[in-house]
């Protein structure tokens, strides 16, 4: 609690009030909930809970243990879950091009596969923030988002993370579905 107490004081002190953490585990979530229920928090929380490593292994359903919050002033608010798509902080980007490393890059799931993940978040409350650098795994992730949705709105605000290589032939569909992106860049 030593370094979490740290980095909220700089936070505090440069004015930020509310962090979010992308990357939540089961001890991470039971640290922080201890924390908060201590009295120690004081910067808004939002932690996403992960589905996967960031190297494609799926840690399971164990985030169905804590279901989304959305309480007006909660100091700690489960926000969602975490699907990594593809490669990028391990292994390599899905991209549809082939790269002189990698190849074609790795994508984590099938189509029918990232579609039951993301309607079983969704279905529990949860948004889902799907980590998709290359353009396979950003169609992909928009594909599963859509097929989720059933031509209903993005009420959860289901997300794509990253978005770094997006052929042009997608971009329209960030707004026909509703998807909401964090960019990163751009190839």
């Amino acid at each position: 609690t030593g370094t979490l107490e740290k980095a909220q004081q700089l936070a505090l002190q440069n004015g930020i009030t509310t962090l979010s953490d992308m990357y939540v585990t089961s001890d991470f979530l039971a640290q922080m909930r201890a924390w908060d229920a201590s009295g120690g928090l004081r910067v808004r929380t939002s932690l996403y809970l992960v589905y996967t490593s960031n190297c494609g292994d799926v840690l399971g359903d164990w985030y169905k243990q804590a279901p989304p919050t959305r309480e007006p002033g909660e100091m700690l608010r489960i926000g969602g879950v975490k699907v990594f798509a593809d490669g990028g902080s391990c292994k390599y980007p899905a991209v549809s091009f082939n790269r002189a490393v990698g190849d074609f890059g790795n994508l984590f799931f099938t189509q029918d596969q990232m579609n039951a993940i993301v309607s079983d978040i969704n279905k529990t409350g949860y948004q889902v923030a799907i980590h998709a650098i290359g353009d396979r795994a950003v169609e992909q992730a928009m594909n599963a988002i859509g097929f989720s949705l059933n031509g209903q709105p993005n009420t959860l605000r289901d997300r794509i993370e990253h978005n770094v290589t997006v052929r042009p032939d997608l971009i329209p569909r960030y707004q026909e579905i509703g998807v909401v992106a964090t960019l990163q860049g751009n190839i």
